[in-house]
């Protein structure tokens, strides 16, 4: 079943990068969807493998990072924001778990 989910993941991953070098150079043009509707290659694998319970960690991260992505090539989320605070909240992060690891002992 391992080699089987190998399998279906690879085929899925260079699925979705084909579709999406063709779109980058303009082979075809997929723009009557809406934005980011390549994401669903990436959801819906991740649904699956949640569903199934196989690889339910990596899934759950793949479907957080797909709808993520969906939702800043829509204009919900503000992708430069989220950026600008990734660096502050990763100290915080640290900082929080130095702290945790410091009152234990």
């Amino acid at each position: 079943m391992k080699k089987l989910d190998s399998i279906f993941w690879g085929v899925s991953f260079v699925l979705y990068g084909l579709v999406w070098c063709l779109i980058v150079l303009g082979v075809i043009n997929i723009d009557y969807l809406f934005n980011g509707w390549t994401m669903i290659f990436t959801i819906i694998p991740c649904l699956l493998g949640i569903t199934f319970g196989n690889h339910m960690l990596e899934s759950l991260i793949g479907l957080l990072f797909s709808v993520f992505i969906l939702f800043v090539m829509n204009g919900l989320v503000n992708f430069l924001l989220i950026a600008e605070l990734l660096i502050p909240i990763l100290i915080i992060i640290i900082g929080a778990y130095l702290i945790k690891s410091g009152s234990r002992k």
